[in-house]
């Protein structure tokens, strides 16, 4: 087939050639963009909606970290509004004459000035006066307040809270008034910075709290400027002196927060730590001085209490005696039984001789199967008769499974402890003499050496 005069011929096979690869063009666009396109957009929105997840996390990081460092992630310290009423309190009782003496001062000289009662210096004393009068009012009211609160325990109360966040706001509006009244005669903000400043220093107020005070106090006075201050210029001044002052009470206020929040908080963490200290070392000091497996006094702490009542006999001239207490053949029962029969038996024994004491008695485990006792105020008649109800008492006691067969008995040694005994070892080598006594006797008996003598 020839086209044109260009002699430039198409054979059929070539068309069909092109429209193939036209086809396949045209199919490879349609997928590209119904498949691959769609891909990619779902591809880059999930990259969009990652990207906006890690905003936010960052976001949320950094809140939870000025939350953090503003001590907000917690209840503020109840101690605080305690510390809050008292300054209180001390404020108003200052500030009430402050009040009484400057309205003073100004009346003086508003009634010195009445000739001249129509120009604005006499406007701006008695502005100046009335202000500090419904202050004086409002001091005095707030003191008698903060005095009842504080009598009545109430410091913690919401009655406590409110009346310091009222009082301080009460007097940061106090601060935009002066300013304001000021404006007749001079053009500055002393008032309202003083007051930003004191307030900060003296309220401890939450830093969302303060923000709150701050912009509602700067609202009112930028608002208010204008009523007494007509040049422009200074007005723009005025009001970004007034933003400054904000900002210095803002940021005081949260520094104050933060601090005293901070040491609150230290001091019960050490409160805590030392509670528990202490509790660690009241079972340090009974597990030194305790027999673990009987829960009686153990050698070292029947030693130190001998020692004290021998010191206590010789400034009384009183009579004590000391038991040494040791269980016949006891091997055989460990032999017998194993050591966890043998300690069953040791605990049993240990709670029936407990049970046959007063609470002034001193019962301890001296070591093995021997036991010792110290009966305060107790004759030598009177140690035998309770050392024949604890023998009687180990004799008819009876055992569980698999120990029902066990017949226990005990020896006893006794020692009396007048104001001739100098120490623990001389009044011990005599009951240990009196319980040798009793084994050589034939066991199972209470028996004691006359007298101590040095």
């Amino acid at each position: 087939m020839s086209i044109g005069k260009t002699g430039v011929q198409i054979t059929m096979p070539a068309f069909r050639q092109a429209s193939s690869q036209l086809a396949n063009a045209i199919f490879f666009e349609f997928y590209f963009y119904n498949n691959v396109l769609k891909k990619y957009s779902g591809i880059h929105s999930t990259v969009n909606q990652r990207h906006r997840f890690l905003k936010m996390k960052i976001f949320r990081n950094l809140l939870n970290a000025l939350k953090k460092f503003l001590i907000l992630d917690r209840r503020p310290p109840p101690e605080i509004d305690g510390i809050n009423v008292q300054r209180l309190f001390t404020m108003m009782c200052i500030l009430a004459p402050l009040h009484l003496a400057i309205g003073l001062i100004f009346l003086n000289t508003l009634i010195a000035d009445t000739a001249y009662i129509a120009d604005t210096a006499h406007q701006w004393r008695m502005g100046i006066i009335i202000a500090h009068g419904v202050m004086l009012f409002l001091s005095v009211a707030a003191g008698i307040l903060a005095h009842k609160i504080r009598g009545k325990g109430l410091e913690n109360s919401i009655y406590g809270r409110v009346l310091v966040m009222a009082t301080a706001f009460s007097y940061l509006l106090f601060g935009t008034v002066l300013c304001v009244i000021d404006q007749i005669v001079t053009a500055n903000i002393t008032p309202y910075l003083i007051t930003s400043v004191a307030v900060a220093l003296l309220i401890i107020m939450p830093p969302h709290l303060s923000a709150l005070f701050y912009g509602a106090a700067y609202l009112v006075f930028s608002v208010s400027l204008p009523q007494g201050q007509s040049n422009t210029d200074l007005l723009l001044s005025l009001q970004v002196n007034g933003i400054s002052a904000t900002v210095i009470g803002l940021g005081i206020s949260v520094i104050i927060w933060r601090t005293h929040s901070i040491n609150i908080i230290q001091k019960h963490l050490i409160r805590k730590q030392t509670q528990e200290m202490e509790e660690k070392n009241r079972l340090l000091e009974h597990m030194a001085g305790t027999d673990m497996l009987t829960g009686l006094y153990n050698r070292m702490r029947f030693i130190e209490l001998l020692e004290r009542e021998i010191a206590r006999i010789k400034r009384t001239r009183e009579e004590s005696c000391l038991i040494i207490m040791d269980l016949d053949h006891f091997k055989a029962v460990n032999d017998k039984y194993g050591h966890p029969g043998g300690d069953t038996a040791l605990k049993l024994t240990a709670r029936a001789i407990r049970g046959q004491l007063r609470e002034s008695d001193i019962l301890a485990r001296f070591g093995g199967e021997e036991f010792t006792l110290l009966l305060p105020g107790t004759s030598l008649n009177g140690a035998c008769k309770a050392a024949e109800k604890i023998r009687h008492a180990i004799e008819t006691l009876s055992f569980p499974d698999p120990m029902k067969d066990l017949h226990m008995t005990a020896s006893f040694g006794l020692a009396l402890l007048n104001d001739h005994v100098n120490s623990f070892d001389t009044a011990y080598q005599e009951a240990d003499k009196a319980l040798y006594q009793a084994k050589n006797s034939g066991r199972n008996r209470v028996d004691y050496i006359g007298r101590i003598s040095e």
